[in-house]
C-alpha cells in the first residue's frame, strides 16, 4: 500500500461494516451473486492467507426433494448454501497436516495444480517423545 486509506474507507472497512446473522426475506439477484464471487474467489481470508469458496444451488423449478426420509419442499429461485471452505496451496495446506499430526503422503492434481486431493497418512513421532 502506498498512501494512508482516508477516512471514508476506513468508516467502510471498520465502522460501519457488519456480518449479517440473518436472512432478508428477498430474493438476491444472480448478477449480485457473480459479482460477489468475482471479489472472493482469489481474496485474502483468515489472516490474510487462505480465498474462499461460497457454494449456492438454485432451484430451477418447484419441486419437492427427499432426503433421509423428509420431504424438503424448494420453489423456483430457492436456493441452498451447500459450502463454505477455504483453499491452500499445497506447501499450506502440508504445514496444516503437520500441525494435526499428518503428512502428505501423496497428491492428486489437475495439469493446471488448481484442485488437489491430498492423501494423508499420520506423522512419524519425533524422535525421544
Amino acid at each position: 500500500m502506498t498512501s494512508a486509506l482516508n477516512d471514508q474507507s476506513l468508516d467502510q472497512i471498520f465502522r460501519s461494516a457488519r456480518t449479517p446473522n440473518g436472512w432478508a426475506d428477498r430474493p438476491v439477484e444472480d448478477d449480485t451473486l457473480r459479482e460477489i464471487y468475482d471479489l472472493m474467489k482469489r481474496g485474502p481470508t483468515s489472516a490474510n492467507s487462505e480465498c474462499a469458496v461460497e457454494m449456492h444451488i438454485v432451484s430451477l423449478c418447484p419441486q419437492i426433494v427427499m432426503i433421509a426420509g423428509f420431504d424438503f419442499d424448494f420453489r423456483s429461485g430457492d436456493t441452498i448454501h451447500t459450502e463454505s471452505s477455504r483453499k491452500y496451496d499445497a506447501e499450506s495446506f502440508a504445514r496444516l497436516a503437520e500441525l494435526g499430526g499428518s503428512r502428505v503422503a501423496e497428491i492428486w492434481t489437475d495439469a493446471e495444480r488448481l484442485f488437489a486431493v491430498f492423501g494423508l497418512v499420520a506423522a512419524e513421532p519425533a524422535q525421544g517423545s
